[in-house]
């Protein structure tokens, strides 16, 4: 783990939680070449805390750290009903030349005042020459408008795949969502930025999630991004302690390269992986009582 602390800082009247009782303790606390030491040193900067609050730093059990990252330089659709994802749609469709890709997430079908699934033709007059994927809030969906679905050719033929689906109108025509396992394979095949833009992205959402009081992640997500991890933390470009997890079609790379759990290198560790017999609420693909 990267370690910047170059001075000794000791913070005066701070009441701490040890997590050993419901008592806030009051004390000094003195940090030393990023350590907790006892004594005081006669160089360090002096803080007076006025009694805030410490508590020890967070570890978010369940993130998608490099999608997380990636997603601060695309659009953000929470709690937008359909109006207001086209009025963001148009703002940043001016802003780019013809066939740039537009990329977003967050949209919700209980939010659309018009009910059920979002289409493509409410969105395609908006984004004649510039293809678009907006995922889902939960991650299991995508809304490609009528370029993008040219971009990656699909076609009103094409078949549903297991564990995977793409949303049609009655007469058969896709409405431009794609479910679980199409989502996914849609995704692989969306443009990306390169190595250096993916860590500087990386590194700014760490610093993010550091402002939070985070310090550790539960990451699930594919080998590609567990290898990019681990890259950086070699280079000590990663002051993040990552558990990472990986996805069922990583299995067969992960067998064949016997990776076990506790794999890894520094603060960057492989655990386990994920697997779901299921789908989402939110994309409605899971089994509830009856069928959607």
């Amino acid at each position: 783990m990267v370690n910047n602390a170059t001075t000794n800082k000791t913070f005066k009247n701070i009441n701490i939680w040890t997590g050993e009782s419901d008592v806030f303790k009051e004390t000094n606390l003195t940090v030393s070449s990023g350590q907790f030491v006892t004594a005081e040193h006669s160089d360090s900067h002096v803080y007076n805390m006025q009694r805030y609050w410490a508590v020890p730093a967070f570890t978010d059990s369940h993130v998608h750290l490099v999608s997380y990252a990636l997603s601060s330089s695309r659009l953000k659709l929470d709690g937008m009903n359909l109006r207001e994802i086209q009025n963001e749609v148009a703002r940043t469709v001016v802003t780019l030349e013809p066939g740039q890709w537009i990329r977003g997430r967050g949209w919700e079908a209980a939010l659309r005042l018009e009910g059920g699934f979002p289409d493509r033709r409410e969105i395609d007059d908006i984004t004649p020459v510039n293809p678009l994927a907006l995922s889902s809030k939960d991650g299991h969906s995508i809304w490609l408008n009528s370029c993008a679905l040219a971009e990656l050719g699909l076609s009103d033929d094409v078949k549903d795949i297991p564990g995977g689906s793409y949303d049609r109108r009655e007469d058969g025509s896709l409405t431009g969502i794609l479910k679980e396992n199409s989502a996914d394979l849609a995704i692989m095949r969306l443009p990306k930025p390169d190595r250096t833009e993916k860590k500087r992205l990386i590194k700014e959402a760490v610093t993010r999630l550091h402002r939070q009081g985070i310090v550790a992640v539960h990451s699930f997500e594919g080998l590609e991004e567990f290898q990019l991890l681990m890259e950086m933390e070699k280079d000590g470009e990663l002051d993040l302690k990552v558990t990472c997890y990986f996805n069922r079609p990583d299995l067969d790379d992960v067998l064949d390269q016997k990776l076990k759990p506790g794999y890894g290198h520094g603060y960057v560790r492989l655990c386990g992986l994920k697997l779901y017999a299921d789908g989402a609420l939110g994309s409605r693909s899971a089994a509830v009582k009856v069928p959607y």
